[in-house]
């Protein structure tokens, strides 16, 4: 036997049910190019030195992301602080950036989100002399090369030398860093 005879008005049902599930695909393309168009196609990034590890991420995250059409802006900076000081400032234009983890300021991480980390980044001490040196105080009354100013190394390993009384009363704390 036929559906109609079961169900009254079966016709009318099944149209509806048709008109239905189309708008409910046409809901769902919507959607999906709602989603789609209201994800950035341009970001500036704001890496660091030329020729350094993060200026050559830089490099690497603009080809990897060119693949799915996103245009990535690389701003050189001076390091880590100049990059932090830019996710700050609203104004700056930077979207992300690259930067050491303990670089911003306590009272100023609730203004950042950390999307990711990279890798790890040891601190490494080299040391030129006979004696083999076990703590950081042995290094007081040194020469010390800490980085470049802004460095997220620098910022990181100062802290640490001050913490163990090194520091430029004592030592000489020399600006240079990179290659």
């Amino acid at each position: 036997m036929p559906l109609d005879e079961f169900i009254p008005n079966a016709r009318r049902a099944r149209r509806r049910l048709a008109i239905l599930a189309i708008l409910l695909v046409a809901a769902a393309a919507t959607g999906v190019w709602y989603v789609q168009a209201t994800i950035p196609r341009r970001i500036v990034l704001a890496s660091g030195v030329k020729d350094a590890s993060y200026h050559i991420d830089a490099q690497r995250y603009a080809e990897l992301l060119a693949h799915d059409g996103v245009t990535v802006v690389e701003r050189m900076t001076g390091g880590a602080a100049e990059n932090a000081s830019l996710l700050l400032d609203p104004k700056s234009g930077v979207d992300v950036a690259f930067m050491e983890g303990g670089v911003v300021a306590e009272s100023q991480r609730d203004r950042m989100v950390m999307l990711a980390s990279l890798r790890y980044e040891p601190v490494w001490i080299f040391y030129r002399g006979d004696a083999a040196l076990t703590r950081l105080d042995e290094l007081r009354y040194q020469r010390i090369a800490v980085g470049r100013p802004g460095n997220g190394g620098r910022l990181i390993v100062e802290p640490l030398l001050q913490a163990t009384n090194v520091t430029p009363a004592n030592s000489r704390l020399v600006p240079l860093g990179g290659t």
